[in-house]
């Protein structure tokens, strides 16, 4: 089942076992997510910007504003994250 996102603004926190490109910690920001897959927009100097995938269980925390904090998302994403006990 695909559920595409319209809030331009929802990040995702990631943690890699590799520390895939230095990504570990940082708030990127979300482009799908699409069964257990996260694809996230990383830009860098040296290929710009670039669509990555993530593994569900390779993001810590995710966010629909700037603020950070504590922010209530879709409830199809609070459940499932919840299966996969973030939150």
């Amino acid at each position: 089942m695909k559920h595409s996102i319209k809030n331009k603004k929802m990040k995702a926190k990631i943690q890699t076992k590799s520390n895939y490109r230095n990504l570990n910690g940082q708030w990127l920001q979300v482009k799908e997510i699409v069964g257990t897959r996260v694809t996230c927009i990383v830009e860098t100097e040296e290929h710009g910007k670039q669509n990555v995938d993530f593994r569900l269980n390779e993001v810590t925390e995710m966010n629909t504003d700037d603020t950070r904090g504590e922010s209530p998302l879709h409830p199809v994403f609070e459940n499932i994250m919840s299966n996969f006990g973030m939150r």
